[in-house]
């Protein structure tokens, strides 16, 4: 469930752990601090104290350790990158998929190349910035759709191919930091585009990304039964299939 409030809270009363990814962390907050309406300044400074009182067992990982230094230079990008870019903090989700969108998934052709289309369509409408850009990881996504980090990038590139969206940014290195083991590849988050086609009609609400899959396959029942959907027969095998699997698992 993206629910970046109730995150926030359990980083501030908790801390991190070695579950919690300390640079992850750190963007919660200070999108959590620009939400409560703090300034750049102060937003740095509530940051610092906060890492300042974490234990150190967690500013990295068993391979590698951030120095405090590091940490520092952290803080400073996602506080720069979290007021540059207007970045959005997340405290309920109210989705809507309209039925010409629908329309457009129900044009491609694989089951796949659908499924990722229509999460990319949710995450563009919970993140995207004014331009209609939004960032997204290949494990955000396979995640979220039930498929391999190989497979999704498959899709993607299907889906660039077939003008439902456009790749601004992909696989761009940020910097690499000589680790114990080696190097620490940073890259800079994949940045992509919707391009189809929308319209006012809304049939359906997401509000909740952890039903993400439930959500696909409701809609689409819904868009066969009311809105006359041509789709396969095996599609419809697998799309019934599911639907009464969750009807009667409930």
């Amino acid at each position: 469930m993206i629910n970046e409030l109730k995150q926030s809270l359990e980083l501030l009363q908790s801390g991190l752990n070695e579950h919690i990814y300390l640079r992850k962390a750190l963007m919660t907050l200070s999108k959590y601090y620009r939400y409560r309406g703090y300034d750049k300044e102060l937003n740095k400074k509530m940051l610092i104290e906060w890492v300042s009182n974490q234990n150190e067992d967690y500013y990295g990982s068993k391979y590698y350790r951030y120095s405090w230094d590091d940490i520092l230079k952290f803080i400073d990008e996602i506080n720069d990158s979290t007021y540059k870019n207007n970045y959005k903090f997340i405290d309920r989700i109210e989705v809507p998929v309209t039925l010409g969108e629908m329309r457009e998934i129900n044009m491609l052709k694989n089951k796949g190349d659908k499924i990722v289309a229509f999460a990319m369509i949710f995450l563009s409408k919970v993140y995207n910035n004014e331009n209609g850009e939004f960032y997204c990881s290949y494990d955000k996504i396979s995640k979220l759709v039930n498929m391999s980090d190989r497979q999704v990038r498959t899709v993607i590139n299907n889906l660039a191919e077939y003008s439902v969206i456009k790749i601004i940014r992909r696989n761009h290195i940020k910097k690499s930091i000589k680790v114990e083991r080696g190097y620490k590849v940073y890259k800079n988050p994949n940045v992509y585009k919707i391009l189809l086609k929308s319209n006012e009609q809304i049939i359906y609400m997401i509000n909740d990304e952890k039903y993400l899959l439930d959500d696909f396959y409701n809609i689409y029942k819904e868009c066969v039964e009311k809105h006359n959907f041509k789709i396969s027969k095996k599609f419809k095998s697998k799309l019934y299939k599911f639907v009464t699997s969750k009807v009667i698992s409930i």
